[in-house]
């Protein structure tokens, strides 16, 4: 599968391999932005989770995530129209466990899932917000680095985040600064303070309190019908 590195493996299947010459012989057509894990994309959005799906697991920690931050959006990720790995459609990219199969390793699992939208949200809306811009190339070179990162829950670095106190990316992301990190990796917002903090909320065209300052043209909220896409 395209994972992290593996030291006792002969060869590797991480986005670094290339660089170290220690590629598996299938890494190209499955796993590199070049080839099984290239995304193009042809239109894109941030989506803003309100909640209302059919996994109770996901339910549960969106809820969670609601009382923790005193919000009414739990969870973000970037979903986009196009294809991945030649399969077009429409996906969800995100961080956390999103309860349906990540489509480049085939199996659920923690930490960065390209999921297919009808999959991953199959009875309920979610809240969108449009982004503009030509994002395939760097789209894919963010899923290729961050892939590789394990999943990791750290108290330290989710207080940080609520309090606001980042002075960088976290090494272990949650769902918000991944969103923001993915954002700043294909030039649609500031690589500042204000996106090292972003939670849930602050994607919102509605947010006041905590501004993100956005590099790229970004239309209002909206709500998207993911059944059956």
């Amino acid at each position: 599968g395209c994972v992290e590195h593996r030291r006792w493996h002969r060869c590797q299947c991480n986005a670094d391999c290339g660089r170290h010459g220690d590629c598996c012989p299938d890494y190209q057509a499955q796993c590199s932005r070049h080839g099984g894990g290239q995304i193009v994309v042809k239109r894109a959005w941030v989506a803003m989770f309100l909640g209302g799906t059919d996994k109770k697991f996901q339910q549960m920690l969106c809820n969670i995530v609601k009382s923790v931050t005193k919000g009414m959006i739990c969870h973000n990720a970037i979903l986009f129209q196009g294809s991945v790995k030649g399969r077009a459609g429409y996906y969800f990219l995100e961080y956390g466990n999103p309860g349906a199969a990540d489509v480049l390793t085939g199996r659920k699992k923690w930490g960065l899932s390209v999921t297919r939208a009808s999959e991953r949200l199959k009875s309920g809306k979610v809240l969108v917000r449009e982004i503009h811009g030509d994002f395939s190339a760097s789209l894919s070179r963010v899923v290729e680095e961050v892939r590789d990162i394990p999943y990791f829950i750290s108290l330290a670095a989710i207080l940080r985040l609520h309090d606001r106190h980042n002075k960088h990316f976290s090494e272990h992301l949650m769902c918000s600064d991944f969103t923001s990190k993915a954002l700043v990796g294909i030039g649609c917002l500031r690589n500042d303070k204000a996106a090292w903090n972003a939670l849930p909320t602050d994607f919102s065209s509605g947010a006041t309190s905590h501004k993100l300052h956005y590099t790229c043209p970004v239309g209002q909220d909206v709500v998207f019908d993911a059944r059956g896409k």
